[in-house]
């Protein structure tokens, strides 16, 4: 019988302590924050409420009801956020005290007594990234549990998912698997994960479908076999489904080598399919809803801004270079919490982004891992494809005709494609797999990322519960 070296047993231990990381603190952290965020103190919760219990009830289209987009409801949903709230809704800071958190759990769902609710930006996405919150949420319905405590499980259920699918990404990712980690574990991250939101499946999906191609591009010994290309096309498909502009990610696909498929026409036929049916699918998911999407804001006119941005091209490219190249929006991935006026102290965004920086640079897996500058440049290039994409329809959806700045560009919004932006960074392989990586990745991975959690912790509960 064979012995098995020493050394395949360290890098079997290097290559399962992340994913376990992950899952551990990851249900510590976005358990802890499923309950200290407020009720509906995420950006549009309540609209997300919502389309999951609209969703929950097996519906996947929303209804109109002359300009209100929305669907039947139990009226106690909208009386749940009412009651929820200290401070107008202009305030953007949805406040809740101990006295009415307690009155409003005990407030019944009551599903017979209904009313058309409105929910016109949530209405446009698909069911996919509100299926966890929804069976959570139908679950909840089945036992009786009261509109208040229907929000709760309804986030349990998103963490879930997410968990499952981060713990999956970390677990495939060939290398910066630390680096994942640090990701998917970023206080915007798990604040978004422990809330209802279709953010969280987009980020969770994203880094899953990321860590997959990555592995096809990358390993020598990963195989472009029927089964691994049926899993990533099923995974591309519901991130093309989630939220628009991250569908663009099936592009590295491109990147698997000829030699992964036993002939050109098998490479190039699995090209055109897991790149251009998720793209296929996007594209009919936005047209299916067009009759829902009503005007989010007076003056947006979407068919005459898209006839300026063609008269003007010119004059739009600099202001979306200017938008997806805001350092403030890089930097403040890592933490823009409630309705975005909640920061962390100003030294951890710093902390948290030396850390995701060097361990790029350090971790880099096994040294037989090679990472061509095309896919550094690809990886790059994808990644500020996504955000013009995602700025563009934020463009289009919410701005009036002309407007010289695109606002409304939300800094969670690059979570998802973080990696890719991360992923040139990475030293040579003989470096980012030296003993001193592998004892300095783990490190600072786990000492950033309780800083992170223990800066989270004290700033949620310092503006919420110091009262």
């Amino acid at each position: 019988m064979t012995a098995v070296p020493q050394k395949d047993h360290r890098f079997k231990a290097a290559d399962c302590l992340p994913a376990f990381f992950t899952l551990v603190v990851g249900a510590m952290f976005g358990g802890s924050m499923i309950f200290l965020t407020p009720p509906f103190n995420v950006p549009e919760e309540g609209q997300h409420f919502y389309r999951s219990y609209h969703c929950s009830q097996g519906k996947v289209y929303a209804s109109r009801n002359g300009d209100l987009v929305g669907d039947e409801l139990p009226a106690s949903l909208e009386e749940a956020i009412e009651a929820t709230l200290a401070h107008p809704r202009s305030e953007y800071e949805l406040r809740i005290s101990a006295e009415n958190l307690k009155k409003v759990l005990l407030v019944p769902l009551d599903p017979p007594r209904r009313k058309f609710l409105g929910f016109p930006v949530t209405a446009r996405y698909s069911p996919v990234p509100y299926l966890p919150a929804a069976a959570a949420i139908w679950a909840g319905r089945c036992a009786g549990r009261t509109a208040l405590e229907e929000l709760y499980l309804g986030r349990a259920g998103t963490l879930v998912a997410y968990l499952l699918l981060v713990v999956a990404a970390v677990w495939l990712m060939p290398i910066q698997k630390w680096t994942l980690t640090l990701v998917a574990l970023m206080p915007m991250s798990v604040f978004l994960a422990a809330s209802i939101t279709a953010d969280a499946l987009s980020i969770a999906l994203s880094l899953l479908a990321i860590a997959m191609i990555l592995r096809l591009v990358l390993l020598r010994a990963e195989s472009a076999g029927r089964g691994s290309m049926w899993r990533l096309g099923a995974i591309l498909l519901l991130v093309a489904l989630a939220k628009p502009g991250y569908v663009l990610i099936a592009l590295l696909f491109l990147l698997v080598p000829k030699d992964k498929f036993s002939d050109r026409r098998r490479c190039w036929r699995a090209r055109a399919w897991l790149v251009g049916l998720p793209l296929a699918a996007n594209i009919a998911w936005v047209l299916s809803v067009r009759g829902l999407c009503v005007p989010l804001r007076p003056c947006v006119d979407m068919q005459a801004q898209a006839c300026w941005m063609l008269a003007h091209p010119w004059t739009y490219l600099k202001t979306l270079e200017m938008i997806i190249n805001d350092p403030y929006l890089h930097a403040m991935v890592i933490a823009t919490l409630g309705w975005g006026t909640l920061f962390l102290a100003p030294a951890i965004y710093g902390i948290y982004w030396t850390g995701l920086l060097a361990t790029a640079v350090f971790d880099g897996g096994q040294d037989d891992v090679r990472l061509p500058i095309w896919t550094r440049m690809v990886s790059v290039e994808v990644y500020f494809l996504v955000l013009a994409v995602i700025a563009t329809l934020t463009y289009l959806a919410w701005h009036a005709v002309g407007e010289r700045m695109i606002h409304g560009i939300q800094p969670r919004y690059f979570v998802p494609v973080l990696p890719l932006l991360l992923l040139p960074l990475r030293g040579s392989a003989r470096v980012a797999s030296s003993r001193f990586s592998r004892w300095l990745v783990p490190a600072l991975a786990i000492v950033v990322v309780m800083i992170g959690v223990g800066a989270t912790w004290q700033a949620v509960i310092a503006r919420h519960y110091w009262h």
